[in-house]
């Protein structure tokens, strides 16, 4: 938690007593379609390949999201 952009009473969250951080995911159907492509002609910021991500839900993970929200 010392890395938590929140505001706790008392200081920053390194300095706080009794704090506890929790955290959810969903598991992600693993696709052959889902990916990271690198441009060959286009570079970003650092002048690295441009990247383009490729990534999709599919019914699956539409489904275990909903799950997890009633829960």
């Amino acid at each position: 938690m010392d890395i938590s952009p929140l505001q706790l009473d008392g200081g920053t969250a390194h300095e706080a007593k009794h704090v506890v951080g929790t955290g959810w995911s969903c598991r992600k159907e693993i696709c052959f379609e889902d990916g990271i492509e690198f441009s060959e002609t286009e570079q970003d910021h650092f002048s690295m390949p441009k990247m383009k991500i490729r990534y999709a839900l599919t019914e699956a993970d539409h489904a275990g999201m909903a799950a997890a929200m009633c829960e």
